[in-house]
């Protein structure tokens, strides 16, 4: 297609040469009468039809002479781009390591493509037999962590890395089977000796387990008294932590395996790296169990007796039965009371009054004693009479200790920890006077009647606190960096001092990567498909564990520090133990780590990452070639060979055999210091030997490329390549040297070929294994990017003179555009924005190159791939004070244009038609790349008229006029025109097409 600025030298048509042709007959050759269907007619459309087709060829003669001229400087076709892509190989179960040697053939299934399209792995590297299951990420100055295992294992999910946070656990765990073990209301103290406090207080929260969770002991509330409280202050001084469960039962659970009544303190609060900070040192602990009176219900005795009769406590009870003498006595038993040695017990009832009480005065009370048993014998428990009394007549409450010397016994057959109450003399004894008249006589008379009036009692109830001994506890174990110790012998016995509470032993910021069993001393890959984040990321030091340290391991990191996606190779170390014991106990899973962690302190990238994947590789859409024989010299100037594929790609080793034969080993020595003095190495030749001679029996040279012949002598071993054709030239003689003649002796050592559009293959069409590899099989987790078909002529008519514009130096804003182009055949169009950072703001210093690629997309952006291309390209052509990272390639910003329109058909049955048509046309009229006026793409800053509008839509077939026509931006209607700003291009916005009848 010939470029609208070549000048047209003949713009004449076959009708209008044949116009002219008759115009002039009559003065010429009267005697030819032309008319339509006679030979002179037919000869005079011959030979209009011949001039048009020599005018035709004359109309190209600019194009083809600036092509020529092009082609002498050596500006050739700009070759086809390969795609590149990640793969990740599947390891085989149970197999062992496997090595991918770079040049793996891989095939990517292609619609409309029989054959598989072949890719080739970049490097060699390892496929590892371990599995990546554990990614987590750990930022030590908040002390937090986020677990992102779920996402990348199981589900390939989206996540932010550091997101969401989670406080880092830390954590003291303490066991013991009989004091934690409690139901309902219980006092727990633990007492603390450091040898060396804190000097910050920590907050901690105690729990218990349940059950079902780890249920909170109350609060510590200095102003409540019935409140727990922390004498260690937080661990800066030794004391007693007082514990108060409100209600719950504790139950057994397992702990680091330990199965247990357990209590832990858990730091409520962020223990970060600080410099200085000093953590409590424990040194011994003990704990005791407290039960307060007043915070337990009251309960009855398990069982009670008076002397043989078993008491109903539910109902009013005489508790020395009815007939009270001395030996009569009231007998308790209360397991839960009276097996606590030291529990000091509250006994109460309620007075039960009995209908002789109100007419007997009370004469005589019982010597009362109480005693307990000691498995021997009943002992006293020093209560006086008068205290029993009280509590027998009116069941007024009193308190005794329970000795340590209890112990069952049986009372009536009934087993228990039994107490009684004995009357030990006299009895409870009452008078009633009764005045009587004798009848005879008329004398008043007074009788005494004494009787035994027992006492009675209900609601017999019972409390007590108790204080069991201290005593030291089964298990302490805590829980810090993810890991567990235990201490247990530890607080037993003094001098062992061990950190209750401290920080990780990370110092910075980082990212774990966890893998099921250790990695080989080899590279392997981990592929992270991350959004890329403008922000600038610190920097990383990348280490592995090799078994009993954390060693720094070397890395080619291409997503820039988690910036962008890319591709992450690693050697990993040798193990310094065995393997099945270098597996570390990091985020409580034993795994293989590998992890990066800022190299100073600071924020790190919080970075949206698209998914994870391990044993990965890039591989390009491409062929390796080796050996192959282009053919054989003649020895004359200008010859041509030519590759069997096309779109060769830079990196070919051109051999020719300059020697062979009996000369060969004569003439090597002399060929080899000639080539040695014009800087040749002795790499670029190679010799065969005769096996039976031991001679040489060939010399083969390996030739150097150039782009072109201008500054080759005529002994430079020069050759040019068309890459785009596949066509090898060798010079004249006089411009690089010619090939000596031989047979067969122009061979292609090596060389890779391969590009197009066609690459740019989706996600998992990579998954055929092409190559004998110990694989199960193998798929591309994202799209190929970066392929771009080969240039055309056309494309390089008008590449060519900016090439001699900016002569691969970038100056102005046109020479940044036109490097852009030239940086990949997939580039459409570039807008510099000077002195702008790639968010848009003014930034001296900076250079923001906007650019489109090649496609039919309503909105193109470029990938990931081409920006990197362009980029590099840019970087490597810019001016030395304007540094690589100054330099930001971005895709465009669009400028969305609605258009609202009323269309009168001519016809009512090309309504339907007219409106699917108008829609049709006007999507493709505001396309970014192949709409616009011309049918040519919309510049940058270009702006749309309604004129231009109205012009489209009166040309669709069954439209008589338009009979309203808006521009809209954002729904609201912008009047005739739109200005579009420099930095933006234009693209659909909504389109509404109404069509009404005239």
């Amino acid at each position: 297609m010939t470029d609208s600025s070549t000048p047209v030298l003949d713009p004449r048509t076959s009708a209008g040469i044949v116009g002219e042709l008759i115009e002039l007959r009559p003065a010429w050759t009267p005697e030819l009468a032309p008319l339509p269907g006679d030979p002179a007619w037919a000869l005079f459309q011959i030979f209009g039809r011949y001039a048009q087709i020599v005018l035709d060829r004359l109309n190209q003669a600019p194009d083809k002479n600036l092509l020529a001229f092009l082609d002498m400087l050596g500006i050739n076709l700009t070759p086809a781009k390969p795609a590149r892509a990640p793969v990740v190989f599947l390891s085989v179960p149970n197999a062992a390591d496997a090595i991918v040697p770079a040049g793996t053939r891989l095939g990517a299934k292609v619609p409309g493509r029989s054959e598989p399209l072949i890719y080739e792995t970049e490097e060699t590297q390892a496929i590892a037999a371990a599995k990546l299951t554990d990614l987590f990420t750990l930022w030590p100055t908040r002390d937090e962590y986020a677990d992102h295992s779920p996402q990348t294992v199981t589900a390939q999910e989206p996540f932010a890395l550091f997101q969401p946070p989670k406080p880092v656990p830390h954590e003291f765990y303490l066991a013991h089977d009989t004091l934690f073990a409690f139901s309902g209301r219980a006092t727990l103290e633990v007492e603390f000796e450091l040898s060396a406090p804190g000097n910050k207080p920590i907050t901690i929260g105690w729990e218990f387990w349940d059950g079902n969770v780890w249920r909170p002991f109350r609060e510590f509330d200095p102003t409540n008294p019935d409140a727990g409280r922390d004498g260690t202050d937080g661990f800066t001084r030794s004391g007693i932590v007082s514990l108060k469960a409100e209600c719950g039962e504790s139950k057994k659970t397992k702990v680091n395996g330990i199965e247990a009544h357990w209590i832990r303190g858990r730091a409520t609060g962020p223990l970060p790296t600080e410099p200085g900070r000093a953590w409590p040192m424990v040194d011994r602990v003990r704990v005791r169990s407290v039960i307060l009176a007043e915070e337990m219900s009251a309960f009855a005795p398990e069982a009670a007796f008076a002397d043989a009769s078993k008491l109903d406590l539910g109902k009013a009870f005489y508790p020395f039965d009815q007939q009270p003498k001395p030996g009569s006595a009231l007998y308790l038993n209360s397991e839960a009371a009276f097996a606590k040695p030291g529990a000091r017990v509250t006994l109460a009832a309620d007075d039960s009054a009995t209908p002789l009480e109100s007419n007997y005065t009370i004469t005589q009370n019982p010597m009362l004693a109480m005693e307990y048993w000691n498995g021997r014998s009943w002992q006293s428990l020093n209560i006086s009479t008068s205290t029993l009394l009280a509590f027998a007549k009116s069941g007024t409450s009193f308190q005794f200790t329970v000795p340590a010397d209890i112990a069952k016994g049986k009372v009536n057959e009934q087993e228990g920890y039994w107490v009684r109450i004995g009357i030990v003399a006299k009895t409870f004894a009452a008078e009633q006077k009764v005045k009587f008249t004798d009848s005879s006589s008329g004398t008043t008379n007074t009788l005494k009647l004494v009787t035994t009036i027992p006492p009675a009692l209900q609601n017999l109830r019972i409390t007590y606190t108790y204080r069991s001994p201290w005593h030291r506890p089964d298990h302490c174990l805590t829980f810090h960096d993810f890991q567990w110790a235990v201490h247990s012998d530890d607080i037993r016995w003094p001098g062992n001092p061990f950190p209750a509470f401290r920080d990780i032993a990370d110092t910075t910021a980082a990212i774990y990567f966890g893998f099921d069993r250790p990695l080989p001393n080899d590279t392997v890959g981990i592929f992270l498909d991350i959004v890329e984040n403008p922000k600038t990321a610190p920097p990383l030091v990348w280490e592995a564990w090799n078994g009993t340290a954390w060693v720094e391991v070397t890395v080619e990191d291409s997503t820039g520090g988690f910036s962008r996606p890319g591709l992450v190779r690693a050697i990993a170390p040798a193990l310094s133990v065995p393997a099945e014991t270098a597996l570390l106990a990091r985020f409580g899973t034993p795994r293989a780590w590998l992890r990066a962690r800022l190299k100073e302190d600071g924020a790190p990238l919080e970075s949206n990452v698209g998914g994870v994947w391990f044993n990965a590789a890039w591989a390009s859409q491409l062929e390796t070639v080796a050996g192959e024989v282009l053919g054989g010299s003649r020895g004359v100037p200008n010859q041509t060979f030519f590759f069997t594929r096309t779109s060769i790609l830079p990196g070919e080793e051109i051999e020719v055999r300059e020697l062979e034969g009996a000369r060969a080993h004569v003439e090597f020595p002399i060929l080899q210091d000639e080539l040695l003095s014009r800087g040749f190495t002795a790499g670029d030749l190679r010799t065969v030997i005769d096996p039976r001679t031991g001679k040489v029996r060939e010399v083969w040279v390996r030739w150097r490329g150039v782009p072109h012949f201008y500054f080759s002598g005529p002994d430079d071993r020069h050759y040019l390549v068309e890459r785009a054709s596949g066509r090898l030239i060798f010079g004249d003689g006089l411009s690089a040297k010619i090939p000596p003649a031989g047979t067969g002796n122009i061979r292609a050592k090596l060389y890779r070929a391969g590009g197009g559009s066609l690459g740019n293959v989706p996600a998992g069409a990579i998954s055929q294994i092409m190559s004998g590899v110990l694989a199960q099989g193998v798929s591309n987790p994202r799209s190929a990017e970066g392929g771009a078909d080969g240039e055309v002529p056309e494309a390089a008519a008008v590449r060519g003179p900016n090439v001699l514009h900016h002569r691969e130096r970038s100056l102005s804003a046109a020479d940044y555009e036109a490097l852009a182009k030239e940086a990949s055949p997939a580039v459409a169009a570039a807008r510099l924005l000077p002195a702008t950072h790639a968010n848009g703001r003014p930034a001296p210093g900076w250079v923001t190159l906007a650019i489109v690629p090649h496609s039919a997309d309503a909105q193109p952006q470029p990938s990931y791939e081409l920006r990197q291309q362009v980029h590099a390209y840019i970087a490597a052509r810019a001016p030395a004070t304007l540094p690589a990272e100054h330099i930001s390639v971005i895709g465009p910003k669009y400028l969305a244009i609605g258009i609202s329109a009323l269309l009168i058909p001519r016809d009512l049955s090309d309504a339907g038609r007219a409106q699917q048509g108008a829609v049709a046309a006007l999507a493709r009229f505001l396309h970014p790349l192949t709409g616009g006026p011309e049918g040519r793409g919309w510049p940058f800053g270009r702006g749309v008229y309604q004129s231009d509008v109205a012009a489209i839509l009166e040309n669709i077939p069954g439209v008589d006029h338009v009979e309203q026509l808006q521009l809209r931006l954002d729904d609201i209607p912008a009047g005739d025109s739109v200005e579009v700003a420099p930095d933006r291009m234009v693209v659909a916005g909504p389109i509404r097409i109404e069509v009404r009848g005239i």
